[in-house]
């Protein structure tokens, strides 16, 4: 049998939102960035075109991003602690945009 990462996709602007099902449910991700669209709306212009988020969950149920800017080949990482798992999903994408919104200066 084949063990397999299975990501869905939800879309932020141009940029697709990989994540894993049992880490996240779509409508937590769909909310989440829809809020962020709502309170950044600059960011949208800021992202490079074939940029790439992935949201997931490590070990230790910690909420993870994985931003690839289609300009740069490296990869960033983000965490976001948990302290609840309920809005950490929304702190940490509020945490990538305020990083996308920073890359301007």
């Amino acid at each position: 049998m084949e063990t397999r990462k299975h990501y869905e996709t939800v879309t932020w602007g141009k940029m697709p939102v990989n994540f894993r099902p049992r880490d996240f449910r779509q409508v937590e991700v769909e909310e989440a960035v829809h809020h962020v669209t709502r309170s950044f709306p600059d960011v949208l212009d800021l992202v490079p075109d074939f940029s790439l988020l992935s949201v997931s969950r490590d070990p230790e149920r910690n909420a993870m991003a994985v931003l690839r800017f289609g300009d740069e080949g490296k990869p960033m990482a983000f965490r976001r602690v948990v302290h609840r798992e309920e809005g950490d999903l929304l702190e940490l994408l509020y945490k990538v945009a305020r990083h996308v919104r920073s890359r301007r200066r």
